[in-house]
């Protein structure tokens, strides 16, 4: 959300009852979905405000705020850790850990970028574990928080940095007292959907390959072998993302595979990805970029350049020079080309 306010926000706020919407907006996160679906959050236009005396619009998981009942929120739960500042300036120290939560929830629905109230959730959370509170309670609800705001259709929200900072905080506490998170789940749950809402999103992508340096590394080249599969079908989807692209060639190209199945995996991607390009007449710089990136990792059979070869001369042979949006794709392509007459191939 904008933190720029129409004038007509700016002097609606005072009026009404911002306690009552505070209240109620804090019962939207206090209620989650009973099947565990994470909340999905969407500030609402002026042509679907909600109707007075309404503060909250909800249909199952999905959640409608207006700018104006959002800010009038805010103001409460600011005032409330300001007052709650100790004597030397720290603020939140006055405050519950529930309340710290409760008035840290709305600061970061309507600023993601509000690292104070990142800071006192992670107080707030290590308090409570110190208090004697049960730890895997406590690092889930703080886990159902942070992903609905992530993958909610906020846009400031899927690539704030500040948040997926957080994350990674929280997944080392997981780590730290031995609770397990699966890490496929949350690669398809969280930042394929936070992928999908903002594109070319580079802090989810980081995000995802942290959470590769947490795969058990017994069974690590079959989970991998599966999550591979699932990011090819994401890429395909979303073929002008080079976030995804680059994060399928990590998968592909980062050792977690035996030579003979790195081998096997990178021909049936390559060659999935090379038929898909063709019969959609994909030039763009992301999907050849990542095929070219697999050719120069040297693990593609004979057979693969071959279909390089014939499916780029199809493609590019007869292709007009002045297309811009294609030049650099027809560019690796003639380059491979060369390089191959070179070798004699």
């Amino acid at each position: 959300m904008s933190r720029a306010l129409e004038k007509e926000v700016l002097e609606a706020l005072n009026k009404g009852d911002p306690r009552k919407v505070f209240d109620e907006i804090l019962q939207v996160f206090e209620s989650p979905e009973k099947d565990g679906a994470l909340l999905e959050f969407e500030f609402l236009g002026k042509a679907h405000l909600p109707p007075p005396g309404v503060f909250v619009l909800r249909d199952g998981k999905a959640i409608g705020l207006s700018k104006l009942h959002v800010f009038q929120a805010f103001g409460v739960a600011y005032q409330a850790l300001r007052r709650s500042a100790s004597a030397d300036g720290h603020l939140g120290r006055a405050l519950s850990t529930e309340e710290l939560r409760r008035a840290t929830a709305i600061l970061l629905l309507s600023d993601p970028e509000h690292l104070t109230a990142a800071n006192c959730r992670k107080r707030a959370l290590l308090q409570d574990i110190c208090d004697g509170r049960e730890i895997a309670l406590c690092l889930s609800q703080e886990k159902y928080f942070l992903d609905s705001l992530l993958t909610s259709r906020l846009h400031r929200h899927t690539k704030s940095p500040t948040l997926w900072s957080h994350r990674r905080w929280l997944l080392g506490l997981f780590r730290k007292h031995g609770i397990a998170f699966d890490v496929t789940s949350d690669l398809r749950q969280v930042v394929f959907v936070s992928g999908e809402r903002h594109p070319r999103n580079y802090y989810a992508w980081c995000h995802a390959r942290w959470l590769l340096t947490n795969l058990d590394e017994k069974n690590s080249e079959a989970i991998v072998g599966g999550i591979i599969g699932d990011v090819e079908g994401w890429c395909l989807k979303h073929h002008d993302d080079i976030s995804g692209w680059s994060f399928l060639h990590r998968l592909l190209s980062g050792g977690w595979l035996s030579k003979s199945g790195q081998e096997e995996e990178c021909s049936r991607v390559f060659g999935s990805v090379l038929r898909m390009a063709e019969s959609f007449h994909w030039r763009n710089e992301s999907v050849w970029w990542f095929l070219h990136a697999v050719v120069a990792d040297g693990l593609l059979r004979h057979a693969d350049l071959s279909l390089l070869r014939e499916t780029g001369g199809r493609m590019f042979t007869h292709l007009a020079e002045e297309q811009g949006n294609t030049r650099l794709a027809r560019r690796w392509f003639q380059e491979f080309e060369q390089q191959s007459k070179g070798l004699g191939s």
